[in-house]
């Protein structure tokens, strides 16, 4: 039997296009992709393609450090977290504002480091700056959301990525 009467070279006619439709469905149906799947796998191929290491989050994301005034008024929520990634530290605040948004304070052990806060939405916008001579640096007025610090310290090729955390 040669190829012309298997029908295999021949284009897609509307029953091949049904039975493929038919073959999406039972896959979506009987293994669906797990939620936060597609955001893990872009997470991972970014990493890769930045030959980027990851840093680690050394204190639980429910450390939380209440703030409050004398007057008796509602104590302001603070989050601090600190990353590690080899000889690289680098802790950083959160706190509220009133309009809804956050400021990110934060110190790296690295002076001069610059430091992007990356939003996990691509359609948001990613914030940069450099931390002075003393490590300092701070974002005001960012939109809360899933977010990662890319940290590339002064004279060093690959950046340091922290796992996502919500501001």
């Amino acid at each position: 039997m040669d190829a012309s009467q298997t029908g295999w070279d021949e284009p897609l006619d509307a029953l091949d296009l049904s039975i493929l439709e038919e073959l999406a469905q039972a896959a979506d149906a009987l293994d669906p992709v797990p939620d936060g799947f597609t955001t893990e796998v872009q997470f991972r191929l970014s990493v890769a393609a930045l030959q980027a290491e990851v840093a680690t989050l050394m204190t639980p994301a429910d450390d939380l450090v209440l703030r409050g005034d004398l007057s008796g008024a509602e104590p302001a929520r603070t989050e601090t977290l600190t990353f590690a990634a080899g000889e690289l530290s680098v802790m950083i605040g959160v706190e509220p504002r009133t309009s809804g948004t956050v400021r990110v304070d934060g110190w790296v052990t690295a002076p001069d480091t610059v430091v992007r806060l990356r939003p996990v939405d691509p359609s948001a916008d990613e914030h940069v700056t450099q931390a002075d001579g003393d490590g300092r640096f701070a974002f005001d007025e960012v939109p809360t959301g899933t977010v990662q610090l890319v940290l590339t310290p002064p004279g060093v090729a690959r950046p340091v990525l922290t796992p996502r955390f919500e501001l």
